[in-house]
């Protein structure tokens, strides 16, 4: 059987006005584990370029930077974004407290918004990681527990989790850079 559009129209106001609004599932939202990642980074300070040339030196070689034929100096845009991802990752070590994690869409990433597009920025977030300044945590985390896939079998495009290591903390520590004074050296433009 067919309905016209104003058949279904009609009906649809009979249920409201007749129930006060019709009874249509309520749409659930699920609590935010993990809190987003902000890429956006304004001017570096001299100790935060220093601990970036430092990591820069250490992943300029990697596989993946120089098969996308990444210069071997550092670009402005890329140390922007690396500056980004330093803060984001350092923010998740308190001192005080247990570490934390900071959630990632490469995906979701544009040139536009970060300076660089989703492909460097997954090559770069690879190269930290295999050189051992980032944890990463790729896979499925939920109420019942976590299920932590191969970052190679993985599809690293859509979510992973991140944060900063003791390698990383510690370069930042020996330039005067800790969680009292992150925003001064890596600033949010947000």
């Amino acid at each position: 059987m067919q309905r016209s559009y104003s058949s279904v129209q009609s009906r649809l106001r009979t249920l409201i006005n007749q129930s006060g609004r019709a009874n249509c599932p309520r749409p659930r939202s699920e609590p935010k584990r993990f809190p987003a990642v902000d890429l956006s980074c304004g001017a570096l300070s001299q100790a935060s370029h220093e601990v970036l040339s430092t990591l820069w030196f250490d992943i300029k070689g990697h596989h993946s930077i120089i098969r996308r034929s990444e210069p071997s100096l550092l670009k402005p845009e890329v140390e922007l974004f690396l500056g980004a991802v330093i803060r984001e990752a350092l923010i998740c070590l308190p001192p005080d407290s247990p570490p934390t994690w900071k959630r990632l869409s490469l995906s979701r990433i544009r040139a536009n918004d970060a300076g660089v597009d989703s492909g460097v920025a997954r090559n770069l977030i690879s190269a930290l990681h295999y050189h051992g300044f980032l944890d990463l945590f790729v896979g499925y985390v939920g109420y019942s527990g976590s299920f932590q896939l191969d970052i190679h079998a993985a599809r690293f495009g859509r979510s992973a989790l991140l944060r900063a290591t003791r390698k990383t903390l510690e370069a930042s520590a020996r330039r005067g850079i800790n969680l009292n004074n992150l925003y001064t050296h890596f600033p949010s433009l947000r």
